[in-house]
This record gives C-alpha cells, sequence and structure tokens, in this order.
C-alpha cells in the first residue's frame, strides 16, 4: 500500500467517479483503475462497487477513507513544511553568496 495509492483512494471517493479523479490527478483513467485493484487487493476486501459510471463506497471503503484523509492532510502539511524550509535555505545561500 502506497501514499499514491490512497491519495488516489481519496480523490475517487471525493468524486466517486473515476474520470473526475483522473482529470484532477492528471493520470489516466486506465492508471488509476490499476492502482484501485491494486488496493484492494493489499487490503483484503471490497472498497468500492460501480454504480452507473461511477462508484459507491462500501462500508469498508467508507472506513478506510475515515482513517487515511487525516494521515494525507498531515503529509501534505508535511511537504509545504519542507518547501517552505528549501526555499528559505535558498534565500539564505543567495543571500551568503552577495555578501561573501
Amino acid at each position: 500500500m502506497t501514499i499514491c495509492q490512497l491519495k488516489i483512494f481519496s480523490v475517487v471517493a471525493k468524486h466517486l467517479n473515476v474520470t473526475k479523479a483522473s482529470r484532477q490527478l492528471y493520470v489516466s483513467q486506465s492508471s488509476i483503475s490499476q492502482r484501485l485493484k491494486l488496493l484492494e487487493q493489499e487490503c483484503g476486501m471490497k472498497l468500492y462497487n460501480k454504480v452507473g459510471r461511477g462508484i459507491e463506497l462500501t462500508e469498508n471503503g467508507r472506513l478506510l477513507l475515515q482513517e487515511i484523509e487525516p494521515m494525507l492532510r498531515q503529509i501534505e502539511g508535511l511537504k509545504q513544511e519542507i518547501d517552505r524550509n528549501v526555499k528559505n535555505m535558498k534565500g539564505e545561500r543567495s543571500e551568503l553568496r552577495r555578501t561573501g
């Protein structure tokens, strides 16, 4: 189970539609479908059902979503913090070059 798979699952669950998730993530629909199938296999349970042109989450899918959303938010916050630190470090290096 990867962070990427969990992110894809979260976006698909938000839209309840693979096509819309594909557009948001800039990932092909077939790639999303493959990753969702792998996630289901790794979890050992059905996470969603196809309904018409969309999907609906199973009870297990809803529970997984509840558990992973706080983790995904933490990871996104960590990425933003790292980006800020990298920018600050680059700014400090530039300043040192100018004054050094």
